[in-house]
């Protein structure tokens, strides 16, 4: 057995070898594990599709929002990086054309960036919040129609562990909020240990972030993909096929959700006929023959991710909305959430009783 390790910060970084199982890894840090880990999302097909079937997206780094995030320019070599190191990554190549390609790759950049896409192409995360709660969270990630889906942290982890196929889940970690990104010298790791400097890249952003209170799911499997399409300034082709993007999926149990949230304009005029009768709403999905092609794709989405809430997660809704706080003479405004009571009529049709129980949010 072998180990290696890298600190930063509070952070440590490590990689354990056994020559029997595979590599294991860790972030050992001295943060609490949170109760509950919160994702927002959009309304898309994409976060729709997501909910429906019990899973969660591992992103790979061009997917993320934050080009310093999981940067490859995170990694550098103090050293010339030894010519049997080439050949472990670089197939079908002459030892001539091997030694001229590394004498002209400056600094080893041209090799530690095909050793992090070939590195990116077999793990992915998936970025959640400790906070249950955001003013900003919710309109960059949600636009406000919206949802977040609460999880109790301790089922989720249990569930993701059983829930993976033939990849494995590294861990749920905290992101290590730093002033300054400072890239991590790969000589002493290449090759076996590079799971550590991964671990690294993957695990740092800067503190301007930190309001986001992110835990991270760092997943691996094989064949993940890179999908080049969404990087800048590249002249690669597309490399990920939906077998490929399917190998992103962290499947987990829906028993791991504790609260699903709405957005406040998850319900509008566009999609739906809203009745006011004084607390009680009376909710239904417009004519699906009526307007365009799009607006009845939509509708479709909305019914069926609508409905999948109503039928599984009726006890745990909520709905996102604001409030006066403080007192008379010096209210302020804030966000809330309210606890919905639904009721399905019929297809299509609900009746959503309002509820005195308000949270707020701040």
């Amino acid at each position: 057995m072998s180990k290696k390790s890298y600190r930063y910060k509070k952070h440590l970084y490590v990689q354990i070898n056994n020559e029997i199982e595979e590599p294991r890894f860790d972030v050992i840090h001295n943060e609490s594990k949170p109760k509950r880990l919160y994702k927002y999302f959009g309304l898309n097909k994409n976060s729709a599709d997501a909910l429906l079937n019990s899973y969660l997206f591992a992103s790979h780094p061009f997917h993320l929002n934050d080009i310093m995030d999981c940067n490859p320019l995170l990694t550098y070599s103090s050293k010339k990086i030894a010519i049997d190191i080439y050949k472990k990554f670089i197939k079908n190549t002459s030892d001539k054309e091997l030694n001229r390609f590394r004498d002209e790759d400056v600094h080893n950049r041209q090799f530690i960036n095909l050793m992090w896409s070939l590195l990116s192409n077999v793990y992915g995360v998936v970025s959640l919040t400790g906070r249950k709660n955001h003013s900003l969270m919710w309109p960059h990630y949600t636009n406000e129609d919206g949802f977040q889906i609460g999880f109790d942290f301790n089922l989720l982890e249990k569930s993701l562990a059983f829930k993976v196929g033939n990849g494995s889940i590294l861990g749920i970690y905290p992101i290590n909020y730093v002033k300054k990104l400072e890239p991590i010298d790969i000589y002493e790791f290449i090759p076996k240990f590079l799971g550590v400097p991964f671990l690294y890249l993957t695990n740092l952003k800067n503190k301007k972030w930190k309001y986001e209170m992110e835990w991270r799911i760092i997943a691996s499997n094989k064949h993940m993909g890179v999908p080049f399409n969404e990087s800048g300034l590249t002249t690669f082709k597309e490399e990920t096929n939906s077998e490929f993007t399917n190998s992103r999926f962290l499947y987990y149990s829906k028993e791991a959700i504790s609260e699903v949230t709405l957005g406040h304009k998850f319900f509008n005029n566009k999609y739906f006929n809203i009745d006011y009768r004084g607390a009680r709403l009376d909710i239904k999905f417009k004519n699906f023959k009526k307007g365009n092609k799009d607006n009845k794709e939509d509708l479709r989405l909305l019914y069926e991710l609508f409905d999948f809430m109503v039928e599984n997660f009726a006890d745990k809704l909520y709905y996102s909305t604001f409030k006066y706080s403080g007192t008379d003479s010096n209210p302020k405004l804030i966000r809330s959430k309210e606890g919905m009571k639904i009721n399905k009529i019929a297809m299509g049709h609900y009746c959503w009783n309002r509820t005195k129980n308000v949270i707020e949010l701040g």
